[in-house]
């Protein structure tokens, strides 16, 4: 799969989040790995093959499709429970007054019980977030390229196991310290409005 389809996909899900993307563009040949994804959620590995003109998109096993599952499916019960019992947190007294006031179900969700549900789970959701991010070196194990790969690359070029290893655990060390910063500055932010 050529990148510029995963990064028009990539735009997709940034679309749907409701970030401006202008256009979503997905390029197929016959054998249609990625749109069939797509249009009818299936990733199908033992179909036919087709040769065409297009040899950088004669493929079965979409890799980048498949590391963005892998990390798609972690532990999505996990998140579904969370934003359960965070709407759950919310007094039913929310709900009622909502609609009360003359909004509708979905509107008064929205408004109302959607944002406090939110300030209840964020903590753990950050939390989810940044064990996502340390797992993003798993994608080693299935072919992925990744900063540990990075890092093995230059070990097997230079003999030399710990200097790369620890360049990789303090960037990893970096980027856990900048994302849990900014999520105890949002939470903060967030305690200010409940005043």
């Amino acid at each position: 799969m050529p990148t510029g389809n995963f990064g028009d996909i990539l735009a997709g899900i940034c679309q749907c989040m409701g970030l401006p993307v202008g256009r979503l563009v997905c390029a197929s040949n016959a054998n249609d790995v990625l749109t069939e994804f797509i249009s009818t959620g299936r990733y199908d590995r033992r179909r036919p093959f087709y040769k065409t003109t297009s040899p950088s998109m004669d493929i079965l096993v979409s890799s980048n499709l498949e590391r963005l599952l892998f990390l798609l499916s972690r532990d999505p019960a996990y998140v579904a429970e969370l934003m359960r019992s965070g709407i759950a947190a919310v007094d039913p007294g929310q709900m009622e007054a909502g609609r009360s006031l003359g909004l509708n179900y979905m509107t008064t969700m929205v408004v109302i019980v959607i944002p406090q549900a939110i300030r209840a789970v964020l903590p753990a959701l950050g939390n989810e977030f940044i064990v996502l991010l340390k797992d993003t070196s798993l994608i080693t194990t299935i072919g992925g390229k990744e900063l540990l790969y990075a890092a093995q690359g230059i070990m097997n070029r230079t003999y030399e196991a710990m200097f790369p290893l620890l360049g990789v655990a303090l960037i990893y060390l970096i980027l856990v310290m900048l994302f849990t910063w900014l999520l105890s500055k949002f939470e903060r932010r967030l305690a200010q409005s409940d005043r």
